[in-house]
C-alpha cells in the first residue's frame, strides 16, 4: 500500500470508526480497494480467493470463525499479556476455555444481529458473504462505485451519520475519535520519558507551553494529550491538566511496571493500526 493509500485507509476506515462497526473481515475489501486503486467485483473475487481464509472469494463467509481457546492457552495469555482476552482480576482468571468461547459466541450472535439491523436500515441483504459485505459497505458510503470499480470513499460519512447506532455506541465513537485526535501528541510526550532506553526517565518537570514548544504542537493539544495520559493508570501528574495554566509548572510521572504491561504497541515499537 502506498503512503497516500495508507493515509486514505487510515482516515476512512480507521479514524472514522468504521473498523469498529463493520465485521473484522471488512479490512480485506477496504485494503484491496486501496491497493488496486479501485477494484471490480472480479478483482475482489480473485484477491480474496488467493487467501486460505477466503478461498471461495466473494462467496466466502464474511464472519471469520471464532478462535478455539484451550485452558493452557488462556493461562499463557494471562501470564504474558496481562489478561488477554478479558481477564482483569484473579477471579476472572479462573475462567475456562469453554466459558470464554461461550462468551465470545454470545458476542458474535449480538454482532451479527446488529449488522442485520443495519442492513435492513440500508435496504440491503444481511451480511453473510464478502459479496454481501461489499454491498453493505457501498450502501453505507464506505466504498463508492465508479463505473464498475469500487473505491474507498474519501468523502465517507461517520458511522453515526449513516447507521442507527445506540446512544452508548455513539458516545463511545465520539470519545474514541477525540482521543485519536490527540494520539500523536500523546505518543510524543511518552517519548520524552525515553521508554526504549535502558534507563528511562521516571518523571519530567515542565509546563504546557514548554511541552508545546518542545514538541511543536498546539498547547491545547498538549493539554488534552496529558489529560488522556493521566486517565490511564501508568501516568500521573501533580496538577489537573484540564485547568492548569499554560505556564504553571507541573510534574508528570510514569509507573514503568504498569506501562510495560499495558502499552504493548509502545513497548514493542509496533503500531496498533499499521
Amino acid at each position: 500500500m502506498s503512503e497516500a493509500g495508507w493515509v486514505l485507509f487510515q482516515s476512512v476506515y480507521l479514524d472514522s470508526g468504521w473498523a469498529r462497526i463493520l465485521p473484522n473481515a471488512a479490512i480485506e475489501p477496504a485494503q484491496i480497494a486501496v491497493r488496486l486503486q479501485g477494484a471490480t467485483l472480479e478483482q475482489f473475487h480473485a484477491e480474496l480467493a488467493g487467501s486460505p481464509h477466503s478461498a471461495e472469494g466473494l462467496a466466502s463467509d464474511a464472519w471469520e470463525p471464532l478462535h478455539q481457546y484451550t485452558d493452557d492457552e488462556l493461562a499463557e495469555l494471562d501470564e504474558h499479556f496481562e489478561g488477554t482476552p478479558f481477564a482483569s482480576s484473579d477471579e476472572e482468571r479462573q475462567r475456562t476455555a469453554a466459558q470464554v468461547m461461550a462468551h465470545e459466541a454470545q458476542l458474535r450472535v449480538a454482532e451479527v444481529a446488529e449488522m442485520d439491523r443495519f442492513a435492513a436500515h440500508l435496504s440491503v441483504a444481511p451480511v453473510r458473504t464478502f459479496r454481501d459485505l461489499i454491498e453493505f459497505m457501498t450502501a453505507a458510503g464506505v466504498l463508492r462505485l465508479n463505473g464498475g470499480t469500487y473505491e474507498l470513499n474519501p468523502s465517507a460519512l461517520l458511522p453515526e451519520e449513516v447507521l442507527p447506532l445506540s446512544d452508548d455506541v455513539r458516545h463511545r465513537e465520539e470519545s474514541l475519535r477525540w482521543q485519536r485526535l490527540h494520539e500523536e501528541t500523546e505518543y510524543a510526550i511518552i517519548e520524552l520519558f525515553r521508554p526504549h532506553e535502558l534507563a528511562p526517565a521516571d518523571r519530567i518537570a515542565t509546563t504546557l507551553s514548554q511541552l508545546a514548544n518542545e514538541l511543536a504542537r498546539p498547547v491545547e493539544s498538549v493539554r488534552e494529550a496529558c489529560a488522556q495520559l493521566v486517565a490511564a493508570p501508568d501516568f500521573s501528574t501533580t496538577h489537573d491538566m484540564l485547568v492548569i495554566g499554560v505556564d504553571e509548572p507541573f510534574t508528570m510521572s510514569v509507573d514503568w511496571e504498569i506501562f510495560f504491561a499495558t502499552r504493548i504497541s509502545v513497548r514493542t515499537g509496533i503500531s496498533d493500526d499499521r
